[in-house]
């Protein structure tokens, strides 16, 4: 699954130039085409039994009547709130286009948050630092890659940091829903540490992109050498 995301992703600038559609419409849709491959065909599919385990614990502990019903939509709230919030913040009415594009976030939001309510099954106390972890892991990846400036100082062409950018935040997002999935879900602690080195070496990278960017941004070398 990493490596047909990676692949698909990477095309995503040159689909845009050939097909000479905007890029962030090219990658919303590939990114709401792959989180949903990866529902259907991982989660749904090679998970199966374990998946029909967890939902299963999950209305035991949530039944689908009384206060509690809500609780299996917090991925929905979730992603509401973030398409809304992004609209507020851009302060016009969407096109058409903008309409589409709102509905493909809106659907990949609602499956990146998914795994989310493994968190929230348990008869325990709720494992806030762990949802807190999510958040951050997937803000600062999401806000990293919307900047691909950060990649100019790289011997390598706009089309090429745009993909490797595209690449490292699709990386990030399917490997963190995935540990998230088998860690809070389906109950396969072993698992753990192996996905999360492959959403750690993305976050690296970008991290040490975002470092960079600050350094140039404050021009530290001139300071110095004054």
């Amino acid at each position: 699954m990493v490596g047909i995301s990676a692949f698909v992703t990477a095309l995503c600038p040159l689909i845009s130039k050939e097909a000479n559609i905007g890029l962030p419409m090219v990658f919303a849709t590939t990114m709401c085409g792959l989180v949903w491959l990866q529902e259907i065909w991982i989660i749904q599919k090679i998970f199966r039994e374990e998946n029909v385990d967890f939902t299963r614990r999950f209305y035991e502990r949530y039944p689908k009547s009384g206060s509690t019903l809500f609780v299996g939509f917090v991925p929905h709230i979730l992603s509401l709130f973030l398409v809304v919030f992004i609209w507020l913040h851009i302060g016009e009415m969407p096109t058409t286009s903008g309409w589409l594009m709102s509905l493909l976030i809106f659907f990949t939001l609602n499956r990146v948050f998914d795994p989310l309510l493994g968190c929230l099954n348990t008869f325990g106390s709720i494992p806030w630092t762990g949802m807190l972890a999510y958040f951050a892991v997937f803000i600062f990846a999401t806000t990293s890659a919307i900047d691909p400036s950060k990649f100019d100082y790289l011997p390598m062409s706009s089309a090429m940091s745009e993909a490797l950018v595209l690449v490292l935040l699709t990386v990030v997002i399917i490997n963190l829903r995935m540990a998230y999935y088998e860690r809070f879900c389906f109950l396969r602690l072993h698992r753990l540490e192996g996905q999360l080195k492959l959403v750690l070496i993305p976050l690296l990278i970008l991290s040490i992109t975002q470092i960079i960017g600050i350094v140039q941004g404050l021009d530290l070398a001139s300071s110095l050498n004054g």
